[in-house]
Formats: C-alpha cells, sequence, structure tokens
C-alpha cells in the first residue's frame, strides 16, 4: 500500500470490544482515465455516512469559513496578461498532518489483506472531510505570513484554489522569479508542487530543464474546473445538452435547463444555483449556441425561454 509506505496511514491493533472508541469510515477507489491525471487510482472517504439516527463526521463538525477565492474572480484574473503559469501540488490535504492521537481515531478504516481484517487510520487530514478545505488554506495562508509581503508571499495568500496555483503577467522574468521563489518557500513548509505548465515556450523550456513540466502529454490541462487548451491558450468547458446560455445584465450565464424550468416561480433567482458566470465583452468568448432555443418547452406550463436564450454544448474563454 502506497499511502503506508508514504507514512500517511498507519495500521493499528484494535481489539472488537474497543470499536466503539474509534469512527470507522467506508471506502472506495476512484478510478481516473484521463492523461493529465497525475494520480489515476484515489480512495474516496465517505465521511457523510450515517449510521441509523446517528449524524455523520460531517454533520457534527464546522466546516470553518471559506478562505478560497473567488473562482469566478480567479478565471477572469487567470484570462488576464500575456503569460501564464500554473502548477498543482501533490497529495495537497494529505501534506497536513494530525497531532492528537483522538484526531487520528476519527479517520479510521477496515481493509482485507489476505484472509485478515487489518484496521488502519490516517495520520493526515483527508479529502471527503468538510473541513480539510478550510484546513489547508488556513495552513497555507499561515505559513506565507512567515514571510515579509512582498509579490512572492501574496501569491501564495491569493492565487490558490485548492490544490492549484494560477500566476498571470506580462513580464515573463517575474514568472520565472516566481517559480524559482515559490518552490522553496512552499518546500519550507512541506508542500510539493508538481506538474508545472505555461503558455510560454521559454517558461516551459525552464521547466523541463529542471524536470518539472508536466508529463502526461495530453493537450489541455484542467484549471477551475475547465479544460485549458494550451495550444489555443483559452478556457473550454463541455456543458453538455443540460446546459442553454444566456446573455443578460452584461454577462454570459451557463444555466442548468432545470433551473430555467423553474423561472417562472422564481426569475430573480434562475441564474444562481449551478450557473456560471462570465463577463460579457470582457474576454474574448466563443459559444457554439447554434439557433435560439424554443419560446414553448412544453416543460412548464406558460413557460418561454428568456430572450437571448440558446442551446449551449461548449463554452470557450479567450485571454483578455
Amino acid at each position: 500500500m502506497q499511502q503506508l509506505g508514504d507514512d500517511i496511514i498507519e495500521e493499528i491493533n484494535v481489539h472488537p470490544d474497543d470499536y466503539h472508541k474509534f469512527i470507522w469510515i467506508p471506502h472506495r477507489p476512484v478510478v481516473k482515465t484521463e492523461a493529465n491525471t497525475t494520480t489515476k487510482i484515489r480512495p474516496v472517504i465517505n465521511c457523510s455516512l450515517k449510521v441509523n439516527k446517528a449524524p455523520s463526521l460531517n454533520e457534527t463538525t464546522y466546516a470553518g469559513v471559506n478562505l478560497m477565492k473567488d473562482i469566478v474572480k480567479l478565471s477572469i484574473y487567470f484570462r488576464s496578461n500575456k503569460f501564464t503559469m500554473l502548477n498543482n501540488f501533490k497529495q495537497t490535504f494529505l501534506q497536513i498532518r494530525l497531532a492528537k492521537e483522538a484526531d487520528k481515531n476519527r479517520f479510521c478504516f477496515f481493509m482485507r489483506v489476505g484472509n485478515r481484517l487489518v484496521t488502519y487510520r490516517y495520520k493526515t487530514i483527508i479529502f471527503g472531510f468538510n473541513t480539510s478545505p478550510f484546513i489547508l488554506n488556513y495552513a497555507l495562508k499561515h505559513h506565507a505570513e512567515k514571510y515579509t509581503s512582498d509579490e512572492f508571499s501574496k501569491i501564495l495568500r491569493e492565487n490558490m484554489y485548492v490544490d492549484n496555483m494560477l500566476v498571470t503577467s506580462n513580464n515573463l522574468e517575474f514568472l520565472k522569479e516566481v517559480y524559482q521563489e515559490t518552490q522553496k518557500k512552499l518546500k519550507e513548509g512541506g508542500f510539493t508542487q508538481r506538474s508545472w505548465n505555461s503558455n510560454s515556450k521559454e517558461l516551459q523550456s525552464v521547466m523541463t530543464n529542471q524536470g518539472n513540466l508536466a508529463s502526461h502529454g495530453n493537450s489541455y490541462e484542467k484549471v477551475l474546473g475547465m479544460k485549458y487548451m494550451l495550444e489555443f491558450d483559452t478556457l473550454q468547458e463541455s456543458t453538455g445538452p443540460e446546459y442553454v446560455s444566456t446573455c443578460l445584465h452584461g454577462a454570459v450565464n451557463l444555466v442548468p435547463k432545470q433551473d430555467l424550468q423553474n423561472a417562472e416561480t422564481r426569475p430573480s433567482q434562475y441564474t444562481q444555483g449551478h450557473s456560471k458566470t462570465f463577463p460579457q465583452g470582457h474576454c474574448k468568448q466563443e459559444c457554439n449556441t447554434g439557433t435560439p432555443a424554443p419560446r414553448e418547452t412544453g416543460l412548464v406550463t406558460g413557460f418561454g425561454w428568456p430572450h437571448g436564450t440558446r442551446k449551449t454544448t461548449w463554452f470557450s474563454l479567450g485571454r483578455c
């Protein structure tokens, strides 16, 4: 087991009479087949499990305040300036160690090894625990505060989204400095960056020489949940047939059809929820919108699609 060798989990001896003193969490593997996925098989821990009428682990813990950068603002920032640089962290949550035995005992699980049922526990915070994003972001910001308030520490505080770091600039030499300095400072905090990439061939050459350039061989990187097409320098998202696009209030909105079907009863909220919004005219955009969506859908009596609504299957956002 790789996580056992990496000192992320440890085997514990628990007598069956003492099982009730620990919190046991079910787990399952998730296999990702995308070429640019660094970890193909990930264990997913279900901290939302409820047994009988007892609350789940996630229900009994405070998730903390949201310290993550606003994803819309970060998306717009990523499309600004001429050059961009990105990377992600290796095993982000698993770099945060648990100090107390009581905390470790809250993340225990069973695994069959041969004919034996073996008990393990995590020594770190885990993906799937609702407080983990807050703890990670707080740890990163706390680490950044150790350094002089300069552009590099500002990037550590403000240019992170979960395990992604995004930096843009018109100054290529500045990005080279960021590339070197952030690695040094984050390594001092126990964080390892990987899968570096850029839309600059010169910066890619620097990363290649140091063995840090993303080596998955795919034509895109995943950025903020969207595909970043390196060759065309665009963010692209496949919305699927369940989305439509609207151009209202100076913004392009990708809206789930289900939300629009409820517009008759809550028209002021139909672009909320799972919609994705981008400023119209702020960046070069392209949609395969096709023809306008029909005014009458037959799904809701008296319901018609708002003016400007079109069928959408993908959305591309170019550089500002």
